[in-house]
């Protein structure tokens, strides 16, 4: 298995996700441990203009996304 690290766009805050690329890879359940790492992670506040968006749909008439 490989990692990606991945800096924050504030604070500097880095943190690892895992990733395997094989095609053959079928996903585990996480751990209690990793469980309540992520939730922890997905506590700390960030900053809003990190947040972007993208329509990808639209109404038919083209007016409304």
């Amino acid at each position: 298995m490989t990692t990606m690290s991945t800096e924050a766009g504030c604070g500097g805050t880095a943190w690892v996700l895992p990733i395997d690329c094989s095609r053959d890879h079928i996903p585990q359940p996480l751990t209690k441990v990793e469980l309540d790492g992520v939730l922890r992670s997905l506590e700390v506040p960030f900053d809003v203009n990190l947040v972007q968006w993208r329509v990808t749909e639209w109404s038919d008439d083209g007016a409304r996304g």
